[in-house]
């Protein structure tokens, strides 16, 4: 009897001990691990999108960069482009403004030159001297004196168009056309006043009248 008595005791101090054993060591159901499984898939699910979302917003953030970037640099290169088209517009409005001037003044002292030689022919002229080779030599220059006239309004015209264009440099050329003719008509003025001027030297255009009287001087004689 008390054998049997001791084995209950055993028995009822044991079960507990097997009770915690079982519950320590429960295996979840196929449900708890279909749920484990679904939870961990959510959650990857999640940190893959924050990852796809900060992803994409890095991009978006170096798009703006690059896009900022490129819109300074088009800026810029568009800035430097107008000061130096502004900066070849005034080089060229200073070169054909020095060109207009420079010509403007050749043509003004041709003309003075030209009235001084008419001048000093009407005054041989009256004292009887010849004046025919230098008469001829000074309308040559006052034709020419006239054509350059013609330039000079040319060459404000092209120098005005030349301003007036988008490339003025390559619009230049136009000037340095126009102002070749009229240098050409200056120079070929001067030429012939020089002429004119030579013809009236003291003493040439005498001893020419004299050498034309000499013979009608010498038949009157005889």
């Amino acid at each position: 009897m008390k054998h049997y008595v001791f084995a209950l005791i055993l028995t009822a101090l044991a079960l507990p001990v097997v009770v915690g054993a079982q519950e320590t060591t429960a295996v979840p159901t196929r449900a708890e691990r279909i749920e484990d499984v679904r939870k961990a898939a959510e959650e990857r699910r999640e940190e893959l999108k924050e990852r796809r979302d900060d992803l994409s917003e890095r991009r978006e953030t170096i798009k703006a960069r690059a896009a900022s970037s490129t819109e300074d640099r088009t800026t810029k290169v568009e800035e430097r482009k107008a000061k130096l088209a502004e900066k070849a517009h005034e080089r060229v409005s200073r070169d054909a403004e020095r060109i207009e001037e420079r010509m403007t003044a050749a043509v003004e002292r041709l003309e003075k030159l030209a009235d001084r030689v008419s001048a000093r022919i009407d005054e041989i002229a009256a004292k009887g001297g010849s004046t025919t080779n230098a008469q001829t030599a000074l309308d040559i220059a006052e034709a020419e004196i006239t054509t350059a006239n013609t330039g000079l309004v040319a060459l404000s015209t092209a120098i005005d168009t030349a301003l007036a264009s988008e490339d003025p440099k390559a619009a230049f050329e136009t000037v340095r056309d126009a102002s070749k003719t009229l240098n050409e008509s200056i120079k070929k003025a001067h030429a012939a006043l020089v002429k004119a001027v030579t013809e009236l030297r003291p003493g040439r255009n005498l001893e020419k009248k004299s050498a034309t009287s000499t013979p009608s001087a010498t038949t009157t004689a005889q």
